[in-house]
Order: structure tokens, then C-alpha cells, then sequence
């Protein structure tokens, strides 16, 4: 796989960060639109609750889409279930510099901080599109920013803006 796993930041990650919560089932779809699924952080494309026949019971199919490779997941839960429900952050980062050789990209946040660990992703379509895309506009001296997910111990670049071409 080409997920990048975090780094664990001594001084700035506490040991008890919460990656997840427990929610009900009958929230997905309408206050959260991620899921865990077969241990993978999924966002929640399809949520169709149904009333079993012959039974007060309401259950719901979910269909998802894992964050990382795009895969297709479903499941099926009753409303009362409890789920796992995966907290992501997404960070707007100046990009630096793109090392092509190894396909790392060097960051720089709001404060000034610098890390030189984010690989570039090739799993799906988009990623490809996105790395690209990247490496081009550097190579032609753009000014970019790029937006990092992180969930559930992995990262990788999600979206970019150029804010500076260059002549």
C-alpha cells in the first residue's frame, strides 16, 4: 500500500489522541457521513433505512467508499447498533518542494514548521491526477497549497490550489 503513516510528533502528538468515537447507527447518513467499515475509515455514500417484515426492528444498508482507495463497502446494521465513526482533519499546507526522485513532498504549515515526509499517492485515478499535477506546477514554479488528510493513522494529499504562477 502507499498510505503514509503518521508520524508521531513527541512534543506535539499526546499518547491518548482519540482517532474514532462510538455513534448509533441511525446517525450515519444524517449527523456523520463517515464510517468504519471492516476496519477501514469509509465515507458514507448511500444510507437506506428499511423496517424488517413482521418486526418493530429498523435496520440500515449502508454503501461506502473507503477514504484511501476508493473501494466499495457495504454493510448492513440495525439502528440501534453502535458504530465507529473515524474523526479526520484536513490541514492546508505552502508546498515547498517535491523530491521526484522518492516522490516526497516537503511542507511548510501556517507556523512556520516544515516536514519532508508526505509521499506522493498513485492508488487511485485522482491521486494520480493530483501528483501530477503537482510535480508539473512545481517544475513550472508555482506557488501551491495543498490540503493533507489525516485519518486513522495514515495521510495524504486530497486536494491543491495554485495561488502563484509564475511566468
Amino acid at each position: 500500500m502507499e498510505y503514509n503513516k503518521i508520524r508521531e510528533y513527541s512534543l506535539e502528538l499526546d499518547s491518548n489522541i482519540i482517532e474514532s468515537f462510538t455513534a448509533k447507527g441511525k446517525e450515519i447518513g444524517n449527523k456523520y457521513d463517515s464510517l468504519l467499515m471492516n476496519g477501514e475509515p469509509c465515507r458514507v455514500v448511500k444510507c437506506v433505512k428499511k423496517q424488517m417484515k413482521n418486526s418493530v426492528l429498523k435496520y440500515i444498508e449502508i454503501t461506502g467508499l473507503n477514504y484511501w482507495n476508493e473501494s466499495e463497502l457495504k454493510m448492513t446494521i440495525l439502528e440501534n447498533d453502535e458504530v465507529t465513526v473515524p474523526i479526520l482533519k484536513k490541514i492546508s499546507f505552502f508546498l515547498i518542494n517535491i523530491d521526484e526522485q522518492n516522490k516526497v513532498l516537503t511542507l511548510m504549515d501556517v507556523k512556520g514548521n516544515t516536514r519532508a515526509d508526505i509521499k506522493l499517492c498513485y492508488v487511485t485515478e485522482n491521486d494520480r491526477k493530483i501528483s501530477d499535477d503537482l510535480v508539473l506546477s512545481k517544475i513550472k514554479n508555482c506557488e501551491i497549497i495543498v490540503t493533507v488528510m489525516f485519518c486513522m493513522n495514515y495521510e495524504k494529499v486530497i486536494n491543491y490550489k495554485i495561488i502563484n504562477k509564475t511566468k
